[in-house]
């Protein structure tokens, strides 16, 4: 009994240090800025993370970069800051174009981690309503229709167990223009993804021992850890608990 105590014993110390690895996608933009996430001069043409798409027929898809030392409509829309800038098509300097649809398309990758575990938040501002956004080609059914979001942020959030994918990502947002100018910003607040172990990577102690996890800060041994990690289940980190064979 002393041995099995000890060996249990031991397995929940193991168990306890199996964690899920929190992880932050480095590769998602704002918009308008460069790969160091500093925002791109008044003018620039093209965004090295966001293209448009799909545009109305009578625009160019080409994008140009918006802050407020081009003026109008830098007010009426959100100020500049240091991490983001406005985009809209390279119509003319004022970002006008054609009525319809705008989609704005960024990547982004999740590798070597638990896609049903990653999740996005962030916030955008757009001109005129915002109509969706789309992961990897899936409605996430955020919208927002009012005419005036330039004035403000709208927050948004893409959860976990929503379409991530293994590798490369693709992330549309979608803009309505009713007349006028037409534009998008984007800032990103939070990318995570959790990283599962392997069934290789968990100890075999030669018994059939019930294994496991808890959300509840308890090891709670549930079943054998291939099985567990065969059935989508992944170990996080816990404080010792209990243990028991079969």
């Amino acid at each position: 009994m002393k041995k099995l105590a000890a060996l249990c014993a031991s397995i929940i110390t193991t168990a306890s240090m199996l964690t899920v690895s929190a992880g932050t996608i480095t590769n998602l933009y704002n918009t308008g800025v460069n790969d160091s996430g500093n925002p791109l001069g008044n003018g620039t043409v093209g965004d090295p993370h966001y293209t448009l798409v799909n545009v109305p027929n009578g625009s160019i898809q080409d994008v140009l970069v918006r802050t407020a030392i081009g003026g109008y409509p830098i007010p009426p829309y959100v100020a500049d800051d240091t991490i983001s800038a406005w985009i809209g098509p390279n119509n003319d300097n004022q970002l006008d174009g054609p009525v319809g649809h705008y989609d704005y398309r960024t990547t982004f990758t999740v590798l070597g981690m638990d896609s049903a575990a990653t999740s996005i938040k962030g916030q955008f501002s757009s001109d005129n309503g915002f109509v969706n956004i789309l992961l990897n080609g899936h409605s996430m059914g955020i919208f927002n229709t009012s005419d005036v979001l330039y004035y403000t942020w709208t927050s948004f959030s893409i959860g976990a167990n929503s379409p991530f994918v293994s590798g490369e990502n693709t992330l549309d947002f979608i803009v309505n223009n009713d007349d006028g100018p037409t534009a998008l910003r984007v800032e990103m607040q939070e990318a995570n993804a959790a990283q599962p172990l392997s069934p290789s990577s968990v100890p075999d102690h030669g018994l059939n021992l019930f294994w496991v996890i808890s959300v509840f800060g308890t090891v709670f041994v549930l079943g054998s850890p291939n099985t567990l990690l065969s059935r989508g289940g992944v170990f996080q980190k816990t404080t010792p608990g209990s243990c028991r064979t079969n």
